[in-house]
């Protein structure tokens, strides 16, 4: 019975019924058998000298949400419920991924990573086509980045991406071949800018960032 009640709890925790796991059994597997596993593969690591980066992985992690613009901004993704009605009913009714006009993604983006219009590159915020990923370029002069953030699955084109998913050689082992040729596509369209931004800005480092699939 204790265990029982053990499990709910840690399936409940203290969520409202929108927040729960999609998959309550998988929920307990992973919390259950997988933290030990995971203790036991930290435990052969290297010890981590550099704590300072810590700082650049949640500042990337930010970026990585804002790249999902309005949506992100509106925490439309910060539940199930929510996450579910911008893929199904919102769709229908108005899509976040193709209807929201160019400034308003521009400035929750911007919002989001607290910079300002001149530090703003170059966005696309429309999905093209399959492989053809939304994205925004900026500067972050505190940090001394030039910033390639890349959105994850919003639109139907993104799933058509998602689900190219064979196994292709990758330097020096495989990866999904979708992303592969996603990453191919927007180095070549954004090489030139990328190169005479790190030229007008000698010391900044090219950092890109993501989230999802």
């Amino acid at each position: 019975q204790n265990s029982a009640l053990e499990a709910l709890a840690l399936v409940l925790g203290r969520r409202r019924l929108s927040g729960l796991p999609l998959d309550p059994v998988a929920h307990m597997r992973r919390a259950w058998k997988d933290s030990s596993r995971f203790i036991e593969s930290a435990g052969r690591l290297p010890r981590w000298s550099q704590p300072e980066a810590l700082g650049a992985l949640c500042m990337a992690a930010v970026y990585a949400r804002a790249a999902y613009a309005l949506v992100g901004r509106m925490g439309m993704f910060d539940s199930v419920s929510g996450g579910a009605w911008v893929f199904s009913l919102q769709k229908a009714r108005y899509d976040m991924s193709e209807d929201v006009d160019i400034a308003s993604n521009t400035t929750a983006f911007l919002d989001m990573v607290q910079l300002r219009v001149e530090d703003f590159v170059c966005a696309q915020w429309r999905t093209a086509g399959p492989f053809c990923p939304v994205y925004a370029v900026v500067r972050d002069r505190d940090l001394r980045w030039i910033v390639v953030s890349v959105r994850g699955t919003l639109s139907t084109k993104d799933v058509l991406t998602d689900v190219a998913a064979n196994a292709v050689p990758f330097l020096e082992g495989h990866a999904h071949e979708g992303f592969v040729d996603t990453a191919d596509r927007l180095l070549a369209q954004l090489r030139d800018v990328l190169r005479e931004e790190l030229a007008a800005h000698p010391g900044y480092r090219l950092v890109l960032c993501g989230h999802s699939m």
